[in-house]
């Protein structure tokens, strides 16, 4: 993550991470490093493993914050419904 993107907790088991200026395409590499290197860090250490989903939509989407949040939680469920440990990024044309 860079420095001016932030990170939330978001619900009980989820979180919310903010990144200015970015492209849905650049946070999908992002969260891909992110997801790779959990892993990685969790079978390192020997404790037993968990998966990491992500929905994600950029400010592109929508035009306001709620709905961002809105169509980003969407595409979560859907990482959660194709078998977790996956990146999911919300249709454009849910954003009408």
């Amino acid at each position: 993550m860079r420095q001016n993107d932030r990170l939330a907790r978001w619900g009980g088991e989820e979180f919310a991470i903010i990144f200015p200026g970015a492209s849905a395409a650049q946070i999908v590499e992002v969260l891909e490093r992110i997801r790779t290197g959990l892993a990685e860090a969790l079978l390192l250490a020997g404790v037993p493993p968990f998966t990491a989903s992500f929905g994600l939509a950029d400010s592109q989407m929508a035009k306001s914050f709620d709905d961002v949040m809105r169509l980003a939680d969407a595409a979560l469920y859907v990482s959660k419904e194709r078998g977790r440990d996956r990146i999911s990024v919300a249709p454009e044309q849910q954003a009408a």
